[in-house]
């Protein structure tokens, strides 16, 4: 967590705010788009000699809005909705900088996002969706894959963003359901959501930190869910407290208490 203490690197301060969304459970996607934006206006501001973020201002932020008008390397600008997207991520960073009290004042308060052109209200009419259906060609497997991404999109009301990131595991065939990995979070299903390029990077630091708890109380905990999940009130309470006079014998508690006691970390077994 950042600090009043020592100048911040533009890059380290992206680390925390990263785990800052983590920690507050926000989508995935939150995520990934400030991978994506905040290295960009990183090095925009590098170019005009900004490191600090104490230095950045108002004015090297609106610079930054307008480079997003540029063309990028497809020809185009990126469109309204994209650079409003973009410079929300901007806001979002700078209000988490000025929160844990790295800046006396936000640059981004007053930046404008824009504003992208709505779509139009009408709903299609059930002919014009039947043709919209039937658009892509089922003879070739491009056309097949156009087909079932827009009758999910139809059918689900998912956002084009989840679907792209929607997997082969999101979909219940016996039941005929579909599950994001962000309703999965919003609901409770899952702990936490990470894009596939982190997973194994996510994965081996879960299990590393797991590997610094004591094993015995991991066990004991897993035993109690496994034993107790389909047990009454009563005897889930009852299995609970045989583990825990169970573990009340174990060199692992004994250093438990001994570490708080004399302020220290625990070494366990």
């Amino acid at each position: 967590m950042p600090t009043h203490g020592g100048s911040k690197t533009l890059p380290a301060l992206l680390g925390a705010y990263l785990e800052d969304l983590h920690v507050r459970r926000y989508a995935a996607a939150s995520g990934v788009r400030a991978r994506h934006v905040l290295p960009r206006l990183f090095s925009h501001l590098r170019r005009q000699g900004v490191r600090d973020p104490r230095r950045v201002t108002e004015s090297h932020l609106v610079s930054f809005a307008r480079a997003l008008k540029e063309p990028g390397a497809n020809g185009r600008p990126l469109a309204a909705w994209s650079r409003s997207a973009y410079l929300a991520a901007v806001r979002s960073f700078f209000a988490f900088l000025e929160k844990h009290g790295l800046l006396l004042r936000n640059p981004a308060l007053e930046l404008h996002l824009p504003k992208a052109r709505r779509l139009p209200r009408a709903r299609l009419s059930e002919g014009q969706v039947r043709r919209l259906l039937a658009a892509p060609f089922p003879g070739s497997p491009i056309g097949l894959r156009d087909r079932a991404i827009l009758e999910v999109l139809y059918g689900t009301g998912i956002r084009v963003s989840e679907c792209a990131r929607l997997d082969v595991g999101d979909v219940d065939l016996y039941e005929g359901t579909l599950l994001a990995a962000e309703e999965a979070l919003r609901i409770g299903l899952v702990d936490f959501v990470v894009p596939p390029e982190r997973l194994r990077a996510q994965t081996q630091a879960y299990a590393a930190d797991l590997a610094r708890k004591p094993a015995e109380a991991l066990a004991a905990i897993r035993r109690c869910i496994t034993q107790g999940i389909e047990a009454p009130f009563d005897e889930g309470l009852e299995i609970e407290l045989e583990e825990a006079v169970r573990l009340a014998g174990t060199a692992d508690f004994r250093e438990g208490l001994e570490a708080f006691l004399d302020k220290r970390p625990p070494r366990w077994r």
